[in-house]
C-alpha cells in the first residue's frame, strides 16, 4: 500500500496498474457526440482497468484553453449556442484535461468508419458485442447468456457504445456477433453514456473476474518500456517547466485537430488557420524547453532500464496515501469552497518525500549522463 516513505512509489503503482490491466475487453465508442461523455468515457476505461479504447469517428477535442464558451463563434446555428457559466467553463476545462491524462495510458485507434472498425475487429479476432435497448439483446447476466449460448464469455470482447440520443448504428447492429443490455430497476430505459460505460465494463469484470489483469506479459513488458520512461520525463522538469510543456502540447493537438478539419474541407475562420499557422511556433518551444532540461530520450530510457527489465514489487491497493493526495480542480473552485473543504487531505497535503517523487527521475537521469559520458 502507498506510504509517504515508500521507495520507488511511483514505479509501484505503474507495475500494479499495468498487472491489473486487461486488454480482453476493448471499448469501442461510435460517434459519441457529447465531449464530456466522451471524456468521462475514457477516464473510466482507463480508471476500471481497460487497455484498449476504439475510437469511430471521434469528436475534436481541445486543450483546457480552448473551451468554447458560446458556439455562435464557431459558426454554429442560432439555435445551438449556449451560455456557459465561469463555473462550467472550469468544469469542461477540467473534463478535458482528465481526459487529456486518461489518454497518456490507453491505447486508442481511431476509425473513420463503422465499416473499417468491424474489419478490425474481425482480423484481430474480438467478438463483436453491441448495447442495444431493443427486445433483442439479451440481458448481461450469466444466466441469460447461458440460456443464449454465450457463455462462458468469448476469450477477446468489442464492446460497442453508440451516440447519446440513437445508440449504436444500423451497420454496427446488423455486424453485431451479439446484442446485450444491461438491465435497469426504473422508469427510465437508459442511461447517460458514461454512466453506462461504467456500467457494462463492471459487469463484464463481475462475470468473468478472470478478465481483470488478462494480458500476455509480451504487452506487459510494451507497457512498461512506454510507460516507465514517460513518468521519468514527466518529473524531471521542474514545475513551472511541466506546466508550459502541457499547455504546448495542448496548442499543437489544437492545431492538429484544426488542421484535420481543413483536409475534411471544411471552412475554418481566420483566427483559427492562424492558429495552424503557429504549430512550427509550438514545436520550436516545446523543443527548446525539453532541449534546456539537459535530456535525451536514450538517456531516460537508460536511467530506467533496470526497472523495466526487474519491475518492483507492486502495490497491493491504488489508494493514494493521504500526504499524496490532490484536487483536480482550478484556484478559482477552490477559492469558492475552501471553507467547506477546509482540512480534508486531499487540499491540505502538497508536499511529498523526496525519493518518491521528481528528484528520484533527476538522480537516476543525472547519473545516467554521468555513465554515458565516462
Amino acid at each position: 500500500m502507498d506510504t509517504p516513505d515508500l521507495d520507488l512509489r511511483l514505479i509501484r503503482k505503474a507495475e500494479a496498474v499495468i498487472r491489473l490491466r486487461t486488454s480482453s475487453i476493448t471499448v469501442v465508442v461510435e460517434r459519441c457526440t457529447n465531449d464530456h461523455n466522451y471524456s468521462a468515457i475514457l477516464r473510466t476505461a482507463e480508471a476500471l482497468g481497460i487497455q484498449n479504447v476504439w475510437l469511430i469517428d471521434p469528436p475534436a477535442m481541445t486543450d483546457g484553453a480552448g473551451v468554447v464558451e458560446d458556439c455562435s463563434k464557431n459558426g454554429q446555428p442560432r439555435q445551438m449556442t449556449v451560455k456557459l457559466s465561469a463555473e462550467e467553463i472550469e468544469q469542461r476545462k477540467q473534463h478535458r484535461l482528465f481526459a487529456q491524462n486518461a489518454t497518456e495510458w490507453l491505447t486508442i485507434k481511431d476509425f473513420k468508419t463503422t465499416a473499417e472498425c468491424l474489419a478490425h475487429c474481425r482480423k484481430t479476432g474480438h467478438q463483436v458485442w453491441v448495447t442495444d435497448l431493443s427486445q433483442k439483446a439479451v440481458p448481461l447476466t450469466k444466466q441469460d447468456l447461458d440460456e443464449s449460448g454465450n457463455w462462458p464469455l468469448p476469450s477477446k470482447i468489442a464492446i460497442v457504445m453508440g451516440t447519446e440520443s440513437v445508440g449504436v448504428s444500423q451497420e454496427m447492429l446488423d455486424n453485431a456477433d451479439l446484442r446485450v443490455y444491461l438491465p435497469l430497476r426504473g422508469y427510465a430505459d437508459s442511461l447517460n453514456l458514461s454512466v453506462a460505460t461504467a456500467l457494462v465494463i463492471h459487469q463484464l469484470f463481475i462475470l468473468d473476474p478472470s478478465l481483470i489483469g488478462k494480458m500476455s506479459e509480451e504487452e506487459r513488458v510494451g507497457l512498461r518500456k512506454i510507460w516507465f520512461p514517460k513518468l521519468a520525463r514527466q518529473r524531471i522538469l521542474t514545475c513551472s517547466g511541466k506546466k508550459l510543456r502541457k499547455k504546448l502540447l495542448g496548442r499543437i493537438h489544437s492545431c492538429d485537430e484544426l488542421q484535420k478539419r481543413v483536409m475534411a474541407g471544411e471552412t475554418l475562420h481566420a483566427e483559427q488557420l492562424q492558429k495552424i499557422e503557429k504549430r512550427s511556433e509550438y514545436e520550436a518551444e516545446l523543443r527548446a524547453l525539453e532541449d534546456g532540461a539537459n535530456y535525451s530520450a536514450a538517456a531516460v530510457d537508460q536511467s530506467i532500464q533496470d526497472l523495466i527489465d526487474s519491475p518492483p514489487e507492486p502495490l497491493g491497493d491504488l489508494r493514494r496515501a493521504d500526504a499524496h493526495r490532490v484536487t483536480f480542480v482550478g484556484k478559482g473552485m477552490k477559492r469558492t469552497y475552501r471553507d467547506h473543504w477546509k482540512n480534508l487531505a486531499a487540499v491540505t497535503h502538497t508536499i511529498t518525500k523526496e525519493m518518491s517523487t521528481a528528484s528520484f527521475f533527476r538522480d537516476r537521469l543525472a547519473a545516467a549522463v554521468r555513465g554515458s559520458d565516462e
